[in-house]
């Protein structure tokens, strides 16, 4: 039997960055305390449903559909390109920086696995050589509908999707995250490493 290949994964909202890359896009796109004032007041409306479901996701999809619904993919992939070279390209963190460009050096396979979506994350995943998996958003005549496609890429769902693109029978996981959602890539570690780069 071949040797499993070494395959390093990187949560990347407080595990490579230093905040969470929504709250980032939520101020660029909404650069004005008064335009975000109203946003949340909007999503307060969503508690009920927050705390039936236990899940804060419920507000995070909502300000997705009330700021993005109806965009052009491509327009999207502009504002994700503009918030990488403005934003979320300066908060990275130097020490996970530094490792990956190490890693890099050692021709090995990379991957952000994240609950945060493609349009933003893309070009960050493009500038360190990794592949990117993540919450993806549905898009009907290229124009994004505000709706997430299936589950939140977290927890349970990220180990799912990891394994389902890299078979654990064929690769070795090197794991790094911050949340509790992200021990649960753990069990199926070779190595997890918490707050590795804080």
């Amino acid at each position: 039997m071949p040797a499993k290949q070494k395959l390093y994964v990187f949560d990347v909202d407080g595990t490579i960055t230093k905040n969470d890359s929504f709250l980032l896009l939520i101020k660029f796109v909404c650069p004005g305390i008064l335009n975000r004032s109203v946003l949340w007041m909007k999503c307060l409306l969503l508690l009920p449903k927050v705390i039936l479901k236990k899940d804060i996701s419920v507000i995070k999809y909502h300000i997705l559909k009330l700021l993005f619904k109806g965009v052009s993919r491509s327009d999207l992939n502009k504002t994700g390109d503009m918030f990488y070279k403005k934003v979320l390209g300066e908060n990275v963190l130097p020490k996970a920086a530094t490792y990956i460009a190490e890693l890099r050096k050692e021709e090995v396979k990379i991957v952000f696995l994240s609950a945060s979506c493609e349009f933003w994350l893309k070009p960050l995943a493009a500038d360190y050589g990794a592949s990117l998996i993540c919450s993806r958003l549905e898009f009907y005549n290229d124009n994004f509908t505000g709706t997430v496609l299936g589950e939140n890429c977290k927890g349970e769902e990220k180990r799912r999707r990891l394994t389902a693109v890299f078979p654990a029978d064929k690769y070795e996981f090197i794991c790094f995250g911050n949340s509790e959602s992200d021990r649960k890539l753990a069990p199926i570690s070779e190595a997890y490493y918490h707050n590795h780069f804080a």
